[in-house]
């Protein structure tokens, strides 16, 4: 599970770089929704992408098919952008670039000692019901990379 959030999470972050070429922004937040063993939130039971848990609950069209769990990060990169690539030849490798660029510098992008601002961008169809799973920040991309 960790590397199937890992590589939708790098993809979407592909995709809205693409689709914001040139704007500067904070955006495109990347929410999920973790259960918790109570309502304190005291411990994580699951985690998983908000699009990857909302999508076969709105659209019908089954689950995300990945490849294998123990493919790694750049193999499921591969699959992904092979199937984008039938429709969008240059959407495919601009994504598989700045995936895989992602991918391969994994530790550069993360922030650990901070808590996120939540950015309003999922639009929810549905929210989660089960007792103590709620929808969270995990991700937010910057347009303007800080060092530091």
């Amino acid at each position: 599970m960790k590397n199937q959030i890992k590589t939708v999470l790098l993809l979407v972050l592909a995709v809205s770089s693409y689709s914001l070429a040139g704007v500067k922004v904070i955006g495109n937040g990347g929410d999920a929704v973790v259960c918790y063993t109570d309502a304190a939130r005291s411990k994580i039971v699951s985690v998983q992408m908000f699009d990857y848990w909302e999508q076969p609950q709105v659209n019908k069209f089954g689950p995300i098919d990945l490849g294998d769990p123990q493919l790694t990060v750049q193999e499921k990169i591969k699959i992904a952008t092979k199937r984008i690539s039938k429709f969008d030849p240059n959407l495919a490798d601009f994504i598989n670039k700045n995936a895989l660029n992602l991918a391969n510098n994994i530790q550069n992008y993360l922030v650990t000692n901070y808590i996120l601002p939540d950015i309003q961008d999922s639009n929810p169809k549905i929210i989660p019901s089960l007792p103590n799973c709620f929808i969270e920040q995990f991700a937010i991309q910057f347009k303007e990379p800080q060092t530091g």
